[in-house]
């Protein structure tokens, strides 16, 4: 009898864990998730390096498969990225590589293979397209979670000594853009949506206004404008 659900690979010298789903878990057969697993491990050539690694040094005996939940499989992917959500903030107790349910685990190797393929390639419109409508909907794993010092360094190093482009300059501008009021000089209530580019256009002190509209109170005015924000 096949058993579909979501199961743990657990080494029982450090109870480290590799988590992971699948219609057949382990029913004896060489169909099985597990038989799988250990086929590809015994011969040195799992997708997962870390699990290999480790499969390598501590043996085989030292393994084993728990079934942990058991799903329709309908479900199948939904539960086990309830576990891997769980899982991802503790990182250093799994081997999994991926902590996104259906996100292919690759080994050193096989990045760089695809990386060196994809590069210099560009994407057609409808290819875009298609990416686009098949993501709408989705929520990120990562949302509302803080970035890491390491992300941000990467981050970092990542867009360093990239140019701008002017269009991407302006697009910027207006998103960072807030709503601001002010009375003018003539007694007016002005509605100012770009303050640097009002700012500009009347010249008129960018530093000063923008304490202004902060409500400083160590500005009170500016050539007679006054924030009413």
């Amino acid at each position: 009898m096949t058993l579909c659900g979501i199961y743990n690979i657990v080494n029982r010298i450090n109870g480290k864990i590799y988590i992971g789903s699948s219609t057949n878990i382990d029913d004896n057969t060489a169909k099985s998730r597990w038989y799988k697993h250990k086929n590809a491990l015994r011969n040195n050539r799992h997708k997962n390096e870390h699990l290999q690694n480790a499969w390598n040094k501590y043996g085989e005996t030292n393994f084993t498969i728990r079934t942990i939940e058991e799903t329709s499989e309908n479900d199948l992917l939904k539960v086990e990225q309830q576990h891997l959500t769980v899982a991802k903030f503790q990182p250093n107790k799994y081997y999994n590589i991926s902590f996104v349910a259906e996100r292919p685990e690759m080994n050193k190797e096989t990045r760089k293979r695809i990386s060196k393929a994809l590069t210099g390639k560009k994407l057609s419109k409808d290819h875009i397209r298609k990416m686009s409508l098949s993501l709408k909907g989705r929520v990120s794993p990562n949302k509302g979670l803080p970035m890491s010092d390491k992300q941000k360094r990467k981050c970092s190093i990542a867009h360093k000594g990239k140019k701008q482009s002017e269009k991407h300059k302006k697009n910027a501008a207006k998103l960072r853009a807030k709503n601001y009021i002010f009375l003018s000089p003539k007694g007016k209530l002005v509605y100012i949506h770009n303050l640097s580019k009002f700012c500009k256009i009347h010249k008129l002190s960018g530093s000063h206004m923008c304490q202004l509209a902060k409500g400083n109170p160590k500005y009170k005015s500016h050539k007679k404008w006054r924030s009413v924000s």
